[in-house]
This record gives structure tokens, sequence and C-alpha cells, in this order.
């Protein structure tokens, strides 16, 4: 019986030795935390129409605007109003190689706008998807600087958009007077993963490496 029992275990022993050499994979390397953070940014102060660049990092693009609404650009303001649902202003960036994205704007609601009078500030990472990331309502006092985090949508493509909800009624208006994003870019990010897989078959060894 004792001969039996180490038998099965020799074994045991050899297929476990036998799978651990035959696949051997590790993605250890991964690049300590970010440092030596700076600050970049891309900013419209609504000085030169749709298509304004007054940071150091420039949007992929001019405003997209939609069609069933109204958005004006004068006196370093865009004025946004819309009777329907739906009308929205959208731009986008590339933030792919930023440590944290931050949207920075300052808005108001002017002509006597109520609860009911509702922007939706939306996020998404390719335009086709979108995500809510902060509701104004007109019965709020916005304030000369609101923030919104863009970490969730982060991608050579990240678009953000303002959006109506319920519809501004009776000529209410929402009122931007900037947007700005403010990118963190640090060393280390993206981080570097380096993967190595040796197979005992052939003894050799394949290393890939990955900006995540």
């Amino acid at each position: 019986m004792l001969r039996l029992t180490l038998a099965l275990l020799c074994v045991a022993l050899a297929a476990a030795t036998t799978s651990t050499a035959s696949s051997h994979s590790t993605n250890s390397h991964y690049t300590s935390s970010p440092t030596n953070c700076q600050q970049a940014f891309a900013v419209d102060n609504f000085n030169n129409g749709f298509a304004a660049n007054d940071g150091a990092v420039s949007f992929n693009g001019p405003w997209t605007v939609g069609s069933s609404g109204s958005a004006i650009v004068a006196n370093g303001q865009l004025s946004l109003s819309a009777a329907q649902p739906g009308f929205a202003i959208s731009r986008s960036l590339d933030t792919s190689q930023a440590f944290t994205a931050q949207l920075r704007f300052g808005a108001a609601f002017v002509g006597g706008a109520t609860q009911h009078d509702v922007v939706f500030v939306e996020g998404s990472a390719d335009g086709a998807a979108w995500e809510s990331l902060l509701e104004l309502r007109g019965s709020w006092a916005i304030g000369a600087m609101t923030l919104v985090d863009l970490n969730s949508v982060r991608g050579t493509d990240t678009h953000f958009r303002f959006r109506v909800g319920q519809g501004l009624q009776n000529g209410v208006e929402l009122q931007l007077e900037y947007v700005t994003v403010v990118l963190q870019i640090c060393e280390g990010y993206p981080a570097t993963t380096t993967s190595t897989t040796t197979s005992a078959s052939s003894s050799s060894s394949t290393t890939t490496t990955t900006t995540t």
C-alpha cells in the first residue's frame, strides 16, 4: 500500500512539473505610480466661433451642433437654446496620454429658468456610446466653475456634450462662458506592461511590450 501511494505521488509531481514547464507566463512588470505630473489645457473662450483653440492642447475639431435647436457664439459666450429635448452640442479631444482628465466650464441659465429646464453633461470615449456625467437644472446656481470628471471616457477621441433634457421653455438659454479640459500628464503613464512566455519544448522566450 505504501509503494502504491508513493508511486501515485510521484506521478502527480511529474504531471505538475510538466504543466509548469510547458507554459510559463509572467505579466508582472508595471511602471510605478506616475510621477512628475504637469497640467495641460484645452481651452475654448468662445472668441473665435465654434472652432477656437485657446490652450496648448488642441481639440480634435470644432463643435458639432445638432439640428433641433440653436447655438450661437457671440460676445465671448456660447448660448444654447431648444424647446424640444435632445438638442446637443459636442466637442472632442485626445486624452489617451493623460493620467486624469477633467472638464471645467462656467455656465448660467438666463431667462427665468425653472427646475423643469434641464441640460445634461455627457461623455463618450468614441462619440457613439454616451454616459451621463452631470445634470444641470435651471433652478440651480451653477457658478463660475463646474468640474466634471472625464476619466471614465479617456481615449484618442474623448467626446463631451451638453444635451437639452426636457426642453428649455419660454426663451430660456444656457450660456457657457468658457470650456476647459485639464489633462494631467505624468511620467510613467500610460503604463508599459511586459509579458514573457517561455516554452519548455523549444527553450525560447517571447517578450511583448504593450502600452495600456
